[in-house]
């Protein structure tokens, strides 16, 4: 069946029919750009302050808008709001209390990510990082709301782990699985898998691949029968909810952040198109543990596939057997 243009970008197979907003060889097309501009200016963003009726006016389009408000102690409470036809007017009404409480769990947060990270094995200066912890909880004592949030705020950034293809994030961090260099069945550049890794906290599992020949990039001419770039990295993640293999995740390298969620078990069936995944030096993702049925127990193999020599996406390197267990 014919599918207009529209209806093809974003699609990995459409890119060998040249009706992406993505050239042959993944550079953007003008199609690219202008589509960003659009979906840009669709947006509103901006500050403002109210006035001694504590109102507030912005131009925007219709939608759905998340508000924040911030007193002058520095508590702050965030509120989505539609903005359409049948209303243009949205009325907030800042709690205290609650602005508070929310303040504590975020410094709650901030230690609990601190401890997470220490478990995991994180090189952190937790000295330093544990002291503005304490200026924390004194500043929000004291009413200093505005210099506990930022701390808070900074810890829970510097703990986070950003998917970026950059590994510095995991320092420390041991590897779940290793593999001798070598022993890649296909010539193809940025494959010969090193090292997977894996973690998980109270929302997401996490996994890295290290390889042998960075930087991870596309191989030449690698467009196999399917329409899919290569090389192309797999995830199987078994769970205590099943026996059997049961999720699989496909990394498409020329989507930088895209990645496709499927479930295994009695056949194959799409979950979800996730945008959590990027590549350079190594490759990152991470996957919503609510995706996979909140698991108590993650087990993880991964294998990584190539053009070969016929011109067949085929697997070139993969780690024997699956982990035991992802934790902490």
């Amino acid at each position: 069946m014919f599918r207009s243009m529209p209806d093809w970008i974003g699609i990995p197979s459409s890119v060998g029919y040249g009706t992406d907003s993505l050239t042959q060889d993944f550079k953007p097309k003008k199609v690219y750009y202008a589509m960003k501009d659009l979906f840009d200016s669709w947006r509103a963003k901006g500050n403002a302050v109210t006035d001694a009726n504590g109102k507030v006016s912005f131009k925007g389009l219709g939608g759905t808008y998340s508000i924040g408000v911030t007193t002058a102690e520095g508590l702050l409470q965030t509120f989505e709001m539609h903005l359409g036809p049948e209303s243009r007017v949205v009325t907030v009404i800042l709690d205290g209390a609650k602005a508070v409480k929310e303040l504590q769990q975020l410094v709650l947060d901030a230690l609990k990510r601190l401890d997470w990270s220490k478990r995991v094995g994180m090189i952190l200066d937790y000295n330093s990082y544990n002291s503005r912890l304490n200026e924390a909880r004194s500043a929000l004592a004291k009413g200093d709301y505005g210099k506990a949030r930022s701390i808070a705020e900074a810890i829970l950034e510097t703990t986070a782990i950003s998917i970026d293809g950059n590994p510095d994030d995991w320092r420390g961090i041991k590897p779940i699985a290793t593999l001798p260099q070598g022993g890649v069945k296909f010539n193809a550049p940025g494959i010969d898998i090193k090292a997977l890794y894996g973690m998980r906290d109270d929302k997401y599992l996490y996994m890295m691949v290290e390889v042998y020949d960075p930087p991870i990039t596309l191989q030449p001419g690698g467009i196999d029968t399917g329409g899919i770039a290569n090389p192309m990295f797999n995830f199987i993640i078994k769970t205590d909810t099943s026996e059997d293999w049961h999720y699989c995740v496909a990394t498409y390298l020329p989507y930088t952040g895209q990645m496709d969620v499927y479930d295994s078990t009695g056949g194959v069936r799409l979950l979800a198109t996730l945008y959590t995944v990027a590549y350079s030096q190594v490759l990152e993702l991470k996957v919503p543990l609510a995706l996979l049925d909140n698991p108590s127990r993650i087990s993880v193999s991964a294998y990584v596939t190539a053009l070969a020599e016929d011109g067949e996406r085929k697997g070139a390197k993969a780690f024997d057997d699956y982990v035991q267990e992802i934790g902490p």
